[in-house]
């Protein structure tokens, strides 16, 4: 697949890795981004249906997620409050909200960074809402975010 933010990419990197699916050849796509194609199993011819997930939908599911949720009531509040301003941000769709909404994502890495290192967060918990704020920021096409947690 093609598109101006990212250029050529394989589908199968649009899936969960641990999905156990490799992806055959995609048919058609239409203007809501929503693919189709065909994989193959043991020789037996399967379709798939592959729908996008905003970026807006991503950190919308994060702030949901029982990553967070499991927190205690205060962090819970400041991780919810940098991801919200992301949020917000994508729903306003100015001409720069990709990279501001990129610029908060990476507001929330360094909370999450500052809890650990405040001994509020463990890294079992620190590491997956690290990876989800990096996962967001790619599908926006921005680059990498700045992470260096203290147990990696």
């Amino acid at each position: 697949m093609w598109d101006s933010a990212h250029g050529l990419r394989d589908l199968n990197s649009l899936i969960p890795q641990d999905s156990g699916m490799v992806l055959g050849g995609a048919y058609g796509i239409n203007n809501a981004g929503m693919i189709v194609g065909r994989w193959i199993v043991n020789g037996v011819v399967h379709t798939y249906l592959l729908t996008p997930v905003t970026p807006s939908t991503q950190i919308q599911n994060l702030i949901g997620s029982t990553l967070i949720t499991d927190l205690s009531s205060n962090i819970q509040t400041q991780l919810d409050a940098k991801l919200a301003a992301a949020l917000a941000t994508l729903d306003a769709a100015n001409k720069n909200s990709t990279a501001t909404a990129a610029n908060q994502l990476q507001a929330f890495v360094n909370a999450v960074k500052a809890d650990v290192q405040g001994g509020k967060l463990t890294c079992a918990q620190a590491a997956p809402l690290v990876s989800a704020a990096q996962s967001i920021v790619a599908t926006l096409g921005q680059p990498p975010l700045s992470v260096s947690l203290p147990c990696q």
